[in-house]
């Protein structure tokens, strides 16, 4: 049995294309993997950043309770 990527060595027109398109399509798919895991760790990035806001008001907060003691 002759594979795509045999045919593409042997160097056939049609083996070419196949392998090509195949590959074009792998590219594709990891393509969209790796934005949906970029904009994953941008919103989680966001969310520490967010909790981050959040505990610096407390412990200013704290500060200000400290002082007026």
């Amino acid at each position: 049995m002759t594979t795509t990527i045999d045919k593409a060595r042997d160097g056939s027109r049609s083996g070419m294309e196949d392998a090509a398109s195949r590959l074009a399509v792998e590219a594709d798919n990891r393509a969209a993997q790796l934005a949906f895991a970029i904009e994953t760790i941008r919103d989680e990035v966001g969310q520490v950043l967010r909790e981050l806001a959040e505990l610096r008001a407390a412990v200013d907060d704290l500060r200000i309770g400290l002082d007026s003691l």
